[in-house]
């Protein structure tokens, strides 16, 4: 994986994931629905879908090099 297109984005959905996501994890959020909602609305903000998008093109890169259907 090159995370060279979105690597400030990957840095910032990592600190999103450690301050929302983790405590998620753990158990500690009493409303888990809010959690995860508050959790996904931050990802997102952080970059989420360019991150998918091109981890996405680069695997079907690898796929069609490798010659994998």
């Amino acid at each position: 994986e090159d995370y060279t297109a979105y690597q400030a984005e990957r840095a910032a959905l990592e600190q999103v994931s450690k301050q929302y996501l983790a405590p998620l994890e753990m158990g500690l959020v009493d409303d888990v629905e809010a959690g995860l909602k508050l959790f996904m609305e931050k990802a997102k903000a952080a970059g989420l879908d360019k991150i998918q998008a091109e981890y996405k093109k680069q695997w079907l890169q690898y796929l069609d090099e490798a010659g994998i259907k």
